[in-house]
This record gives structure tokens, C-alpha cells and sequence, in this order.
């Protein structure tokens, strides 16, 4: 991941607001399952997505990433149109 974030630094610039909706958590001792809806107004253009992240609380109590996935909410109402985003 670290990778793609690279290639896109500095290249989508949300300057307007991120809104997070329907958090849940659950978790135990050393695990934890975060999912939410993320909207993000930009400048150009809004995402709207369905976000679950796992995280594993390290032998040094940090909590990591270790698995996330970001998929768009309901893509069938969303009207892409071409060259709408820049190929990375």
C-alpha cells in the first residue's frame, strides 16, 4: 500500500470535508474489526465509501493495520465519466 499512497501523494487533494458514518467496532484482547462509511468531498469530485479495517495489537501494545479494504458505496449509482481520474 505504502507503494500505491506514493504514486497518488499530493495528487488528490479532499480540501472540502471527510464524513464518517455507521461506525462499529468490535473487539478483544488483542484484535479489533473497525468498519464505517467514509465520504469524502474533494475538489473535483466526491467518494463514497464502505470501509473495514482489521487491526492486531502488537507484543509492544501498538495497535497495526492489518488488513484494509475500501469498496465504493452502491458503484451502480455512480456516474464515472472518462478521464475523470488520472491514471496513475
Amino acid at each position: 500500500m505504502s507503494e500505491f499512497f506514493e504514486k497518488i501523494k499530493g495528487k488528490i487533494i479532499a480540501e472540502k470535508e471527510y464524513i464518517f458514518k455507521d461506525v462499529a467496532i468490535q473487539f478483544t484482547k488483542d484484535a479489533a474489526v473497525i468498519s464505517f462509511q467514509m465520504f469524502v468531498r474533494a475538489l473535483d469530485f466526491d467518494f463514497e465509501w464502505n470501509v473495514p479495517e482489521i487491526f492486531q495489537k502488537t507484543e509492544s501494545a501498538d495497535w497495526l493495520v492489518i488488513h484494509s479494504h475500501y469498496s465504493f458505496v452502491r458503484p451502480m449509482d455512480i456516474g464515472f465519466k472518462p478521464g475523470q481520474f488520472p491514471v496513475i
